[in-house]
């Protein structure tokens, strides 16, 4: 696990604003990145947003080591702690249950969040041929055992990367559903608050309809199929890892979403 953190401006106004308004955004479906990255803008841009983009950038000037942010600074070693801690766990988990293995390297970029309770997460890009992610947190001042719940993002994010970089799941599928909401619903159910987060003893154990209340409350948009997966996520809780989470839904109705492998 490598976290780098990055600062914009005077006490991550510029990072906070970059990622609210050109990364986290889905109508840029996480090629921001790509677009820094490689010097190429991608047509999702308007030259009119991408002018925009560059403005901010060139105002990059202060970095986070520099700025001595004691928080962050006890972040990144308490995430370092919790990750080094359960490494070999979080490996086991993720390939047992999801069919991943870990990449070589997770690039994680730190900003402080809008909101000083809550920790979020967003996407940014995912390099095969290196086997390597690059994901960006959000994280709140005053968030809850914040250690354990930005470790919890983090791994929910890292999924969402892993799914991409191996192509698990369909990203058109008949009918009017949104294949992201499947994806969401799916990896809420473990992770920040759900089975996954509870084994790993990052969340307290509840019941799974209690996850998926506050899930519900976060994520709206995604409440219908999280509906449907409420039964088939119970029923897997049984016999959690025997079989991978794709493989268990696709026999129980959602083989549309999936990719056959």
């Amino acid at each position: 696990m490598k976290e780098v953190p990055w600062i914009f401006g005077d006490r991550l106004a510029y990072s906070v604003k970059i990622y609210d308004e050109y990364i986290s955004d889905a109508r840029y479906h996480n090629r921001v990145w790509y677009a820094l990255a490689t010097n190429n803008r991608p047509r999702i841009l308007t030259n009119k947003e991408y002018s925009n983009l560059i403005t901010l950038l060139d105002k990059i000037d202060v970095p986070i080591l520099s700025e001595g942010d004691q928080f962050f600074e006890k972040l990144i070693g308490g995430l370092q702690k919790v990750y080094n801690t359960n490494e070999e766990r979080i490996a086991k988990h993720i390939k047992d249950v999801f069919g991943f293995k870990m990449p070589k390297e997770a690039t994680v970029i730190l900003s402080e969040s809008g909101s000083r309770r809550l920790s979020f997460g967003g996407g940014l890009a995912f390099d095969k041929k290196r086997n390597s992610v690059i994901f960006g947190l959000g994280v709140g001042r005053n968030t809850k055992s914040w250690n354990k719940t930005t470790m919890a993002v983090f791994i929910h994010e890292l999924l969402h990367k892993l799914i991409a970089m191996n192509g698990t799941l369909k990203k058109k599928v008949d009918g009017d559903e949104n294949p992201q909401y499947f994806e969401e619903a799916v990896l809420d159910y473990f992770v920040p608050n759900g089975i996954l987060g509870e084994k790993l003893g990052l969340m307290e154990k509840k019941d799974i309809s209690s996850h998926k209340k506050k899930n519900d409350a976060q994520r709206e948009v995604a409440k219908g199929i999280s509906d449907r997966l409420l039964i088939p996520i119970k029923e897997y809780s049984k016999s959690y890892g025997k079989v991978t989470i794709w493989n268990f839904l696709a026999k129980r109705g959602f083989a549309k979403y999936i990719n056959n492998k």
